[in-house]
C-alpha cells in the first residue's frame, strides 16, 4: 500500500501517472482526492457511455466523487478519439467531441484510480489527450489454436483499457476454419476439427482434418454466428473495431479438405505433397468461377456480421505451384492477358476487392498483394519489414505496419524485448510527411503455433502491448527509463489483474560491477512473489536467499536474481557479473578485427582454443558472411579491440540466432548462448577511454542465422559495432 500512495504523491507533485499510454498533456492541480467511489452523471444522450463507465469504475460509498460525461462538439481539435479530463475535489469532468473520446477518458480515470485501505485515491490533474495514430491494433491467430468466446471477450476488455482500438481476428488458416458459414456448413463441421487430437500444431505434413465419427475427439472449435454477434457487440461498446481475416487464396487447408472442388486439378495432388509436405493442396484455384462464387458467398455472410469498414483477405505466402500447371488457371491467364501466376494472384485480389468495394468496404491484405500489381483501393499490412508498407504508401495506398522483427509478439519476450516495442515508430523514416500520411498505424501480431492457451497470449502480450500502445498514442516521446520506472511501480497491480503477464527481472543500472561495488536492484512489489538470488550462476528457486536490499560482489562472482513464487522462478532472471575490466596498452593497431570460421555441429559457443579453423582472416565488422548465408552447423570467433573515446556508461549487446557470447578483457559480459531464434542480450557497464580486448563467439545450428553486435553510450546512439570502434 505504501508504494501505491507514494506513486500517487509523485503524480501530484509532477504530472507523472501510472497510466498507459501516458497522456500527452498532464497538469497537476496539487494533491490527491480521497474517495469512497464514483457517482456517474452524463448527458441524456450518453446513457450507453454512462453504463460502461459504471462497469469500469468503482461506485458508491459514503463520499462518492461525481464524474460527469459531457459530449462537447465545440472541441474539434481533439479529433475522433481525444478527450479532456479535469479532476478536482468538486467534480471530475470528462469532455470530448466523440463517444470514443469519452470512453478513453474513462479508461484514463480507471487506471489512475488506486485502492487504499479506506477507499480510493485519484490525483487532482488536468489531462488533454488524443492519439497520434488511428490504428492501434492487435492480431490474434485463432486458427492454429482455438480460443473460446470468453477468452476473446476478456482480451477485448484488456486491450480497450490501454486504448488499443483494432482487433484483427485471424479466423481462417491451415490450422482450422473458425467461423460458421451457413451456406457451407462443412467448413466448420469438418474444417474446424483436426488431428493430432491433443491440439499440438505439428509440421504441416502431420496436419489433417479427417471425417469425425460420433466418438472421435478431434482438436478444434469454431465461433457460431451468434458468438460473433455477441463479440462484435461487446467490442463496439468498448470502441474496438474487429477486422475479420478470411485468408485467401492460400493458407486454406481446412477449407480445401472440407470442399475439395476449391483446388486445382486433383491429379496434381501427389506433386503438391512432394513439393510442400502438405497432405492436400491448401490453395484455391484462381481459374474456376466456382472459386469466386464461394469467396463471394463467404464474404457476404462475414460482412453481415462485422461492421468493420475494412475486411482482411490475407493474400500471403501463396505457393503458386498448382496454378502454373492448372488448365483452368492457364485459361484464365490467357483470357485476361496475365503474364505470370503473380499477375493471376493480383487478378484474384482485384476481383475480390471489386466485390467488397461494391458493398461499401475496403480490403486489406498482407504485403504480398503488392506482387503482380496492387488492387486500386486496397490497404496493405506490411509484415516482411516495412518495405512493403513504404512501397504501398508511395503508390498512395493506406498502410498498417506490423514488421515481424518489431511487432510479432509471438516472439519470446527475450527475443523481442519491451524496449523494441516502446521505440517502434511506424511512420517511414524516409519520404517525410508525404509518405507518413498514408500510415494508419501499427499493430502487434500473435501467431499461435506454439501458444495454445490464454495464459500464453497474456505472457506474450503484456506488458509489451503497453509499450506499443504508448508509441502509437503519445506524441511527445517518453524516455525509456521513465516508462520502465512507471511500469515497475504499476507491475504489482498489473500482475493481479493479468496473472499470465510476463514478468521482467529486477532492473539494474549496470550488469557488470567492480569488486566491492554495491549492487542495488530496482525491486518491484509483486503480491505472492519474493525477490531471491544466487551467487553461483544458477537460477534462483524457493530455497534461494531473499534479496537483502544491497550486496557487494567479489571478482568472478555472478549474481542471478528473480521473482520467485511457490512454483519456482516466475520472472526473467537478472544477471550481474563482477569483473575488473581494463584497457590494453597496445600500439600500431589497424581498423577491423580478425575472425576464424569453424565447421561442425555445435550445441553452444565452443571453446575455440582447441579447434582448427576451416578459414580465417580479417573483417571490418562483426557479423555473418554472405558466403555462409545458406550454411548450417558452424561457429565464428571474432577478436580485436573495442575503442572507447569518452568515459561513461555503455550498453553492449549481441543480437543473434543461434547463440553468441561476448567477452571484454577476458570477462564474459554478454551470455546469449544456446539454441534460440533472433534474440538480444545486453550488458551495461562503465568504461574509461582506451582499447579493450574484445572477443565475440557465435554458433549456427539450423533454421535461421543472424549476428549483430550493438553499442550505445556517450555520444554514440545505438548502432552496430563497426568502423571507427573496432581495431586489431
Amino acid at each position: 500500500m505504501a508504494i501505491l500512495i507514494a506513486a500517487l504523491a509523485l503524480a501530484a507533485a509532477s504530472p507523472r501517472l501510472l497510466v498507459f499510454p501516458l497522456p500527452n498533456q498532464v497538469r497537476s492541480n496539487g494533491g490527491a482526492i480521497s474517495i469512497s467511489g464514483y457517482r456517474i452523471l452524463s448527458d441524456a444522450s450518453l446513457s450507453g457511455e454512462a453504463v460502461t463507465a459504471r462497469e469500469d469504475l468503482p461506485l458508491g460509498g459514503n463520499r462518492p466523487e461525481e464524474v460527469r460525461l459531457h459530449l462537447n462538439i465545440k472541441m474539434p481539435s481533439l479529433g475522433q478519439e481525444g478527450y479532456h479530463l479535469r479532476a478536482t475535489k468538486a467534480q471530475i469532468l470528462i469532455e470530448s467531441p466523440t463517444r470514443a473520446g469519452l470512453f478513453y477518458g474513462v479508461q484514463t480515470l480507471r487506471q489512475m484510480t488506486t485502492r487504499t485501505a479506506s477507499g480510493w485515491l485519484v490525483p487532482s490533474v488536468d489531462v488533454v489527450d488524443q492519439p497520434r495514430f488511428g490504428w492501434r491494433g492487435m492480431m490474434l491467430d485463432t486458427s492454429r489454436h482455438f480460443f473460446p468466446k470468453k477468452d476473446i471477450l476478456h482480451m477485448l476488455d484488456l486491450l480497450s483499457q490501454y486504448k488499443i482500438n483494432s482487433f484483427h481476428w485471424h479466423l481462417v488458416d491451415d490450422g482450422g476454419w473458425r467461423i460458421q458459414i451457413k451456406k457451407y456448413p462443412n467448413l466448420t463441421d469438418r474444417g474446424a476439427w483436426r488431428i493430432p487430437t491433443d491440439g499440438r500444431f505439428p509440421e504441416y505434413k502431420g496436419l489433417d482434418f479427417p471425417p469425425r465419427r460420433p466418438n472421435d475427439h478431434h482438436y478444434g472449435g469454431f465461433y457460431t454466428q451468434d458468438d460473433v454477434r455477441e463479440i462484435v457487440k461487446y467490442a463496439t461498446k468498448r470502441h474496438v473495431n474487429i477486422v475479420p481475416e478470411i485468408e485467401m487464396p492460400g493458407h486454406n487447408l481446412a477449407a480445401t479438405i472440407a470442399y475439395p472442388w476449391l483446388i486445382c486439378s486433383k491429379d496434381l495432388k501427389p506433386g503438391f505433397q512432394k513439393e510442400t509436405d502438405f497432405v492436400f493442396p491448401n490453395i484455391f484455384c484462381a481459374g474456376k468461377e466456382s472459386t469466386y462464387k464461394f469467396v463471394e458467398d463467404v464474404l457476404t455472410e462475414v460482412m453481415a456480421l462485422f461492421p468493420s469498414p475494412v475486411i482482411h483477405i490475407g493474400g500471403d505466402e501463396v505457393d503458386k505451384y498448382l496454378w502454373s500447371r492448372c488448365d483452368d488457371c492457364k485459361a484464365t491467364m490467357t483470357k485476361e492477358h496475365l503474364a505470370s501466376p503473380a499477375e493471376l494472384e493480383s487478378y484474384f485480389v482485384r476481383r475480390v476487392e471489386k466485390f467488397v468495394n461494391a458493398r461499401g468496404r475496403h480490403i486489406i491484405g498482407w504485403d504480398e498483394i503488392l506482387e503482380g500489381g496492387l488492387a486500386p483501393n486496397a490497404y496493405v499490412m506490411s509484415w516482411r519489414g516495412e518495405a512493403g508498407g513504404i512501397e504501398a504508401a508511395k503508390q498512395h495506398h493506406k498502410v498498417v505496419m506490423t514488421p515481424w522483427d518489431q511487432c510479432y509478439f509471438d516472439h519470446d519476450n527475450t527475443e523481442l524485448p519491451i524496449e523494441v516495442a516502446l521505440g517502434y515508430d511506424p511512420a517511414p523514416v524516409s519520404g517525410g510527411p508525404n509518405l507518413a500520411k498514408y500510415v494508419m498505424g501499427a499493430q502487434a501480431s500473435i501467431w499461435t503455433e506454439t501458444l495454445p492457451f490464454e495464459r500464453n497470449i497474456e505472457d506474450r502480450l503484456f506488458p509489451r502491448i503497453l509499450a506499443l500502445s504508448q508509441s502509437l498514442w503519445r506524441v511527445p516521446r517518453e524516455s525509456e527509463s521513465s516508462f520502465l520506472d512507471r511500469l515497475d511501480l504499476a507491475t504489482g497491480d498489473l500482475f493481479r489483474k493479468i496473472p499470465g503477464m510476463h514478468l521482467r527481472g529486477p532492473r539494474v543500472d549496470q550488469t557488470v560491477v567492480l569488486p566491492g561495488e554495491q549492487v542495488i536492484l530496482k525491486e518491484m512489489p509483486i503480491g505472492g512473489l519474493k525477490l531471491r538470488y544466487t551467487l553461483d550462476g544458477t537460477r534462483p528457486n524457493t530455497t534461494s536467499s531473499k534479496w537483502p536490499g544491497k550486496l557487494s560482489l567479489t571478482k568472478g562472482q555472478v549474481l542471478t536474481a528473480g521473482y520467485v513464487g511457490t512454483n519456482g522462478l516466475a520472472s526473467e532472471a537478472t544477471q550481474i557479473s563482477c569483473a575488473k575490466i581494463q584497457s590494453a596498452a597496445v600500439a600500431n593497431v589497424q581498423p577491423g578485427l580478425t575472425y576464424a570460421y569453424f565447421a561442425g555441429s555445435f550445441k553452444s559457443v565452443p571453446a575455440f582454443a582447441g579447434l582448427s579453423p576451416a578459414r580465417s582472416g580479417e573483417h571490418t565488422v562483426i557479423g555473418l558472411f554472405a558466403e555462409d548465408k545458406e550454411k548450417e552447423h558452424y561457429a565464428l570467433d571474432f577478436k580485436g579491440y573495442l575503442r572507447i573515446d569518452r568515459a561513461g556508461t555503455y550498453r553492449i549487446s549481441t543480437l543473434s540466432d543461434d547463440g553468441s557470447v561476448l567477452w571484454l578483457d577476458g570477462a564474459k559480459i554478454v551470455d546469449n548462448d544456446g539454441f534460440h531464434g533472433r534474440r538480444e542480450q545486453t550488458a551495461t557497464l562503465k568504461l574509461e577511454p582506451g582499447l579493450y580486448p574484445l572477443e565475440v563467439g557465435y554458433f549456427q545450428f539450423t533454421e535461421g542465422a543472424s549476428l549483430d553486435v550493438m553499442i550505445s553510450g556517450p555520444g554514440i546512439p545505438k548502432q552496430k559495432l563497426g568502423k571507427g570502434l573496432l581495431f586489431h
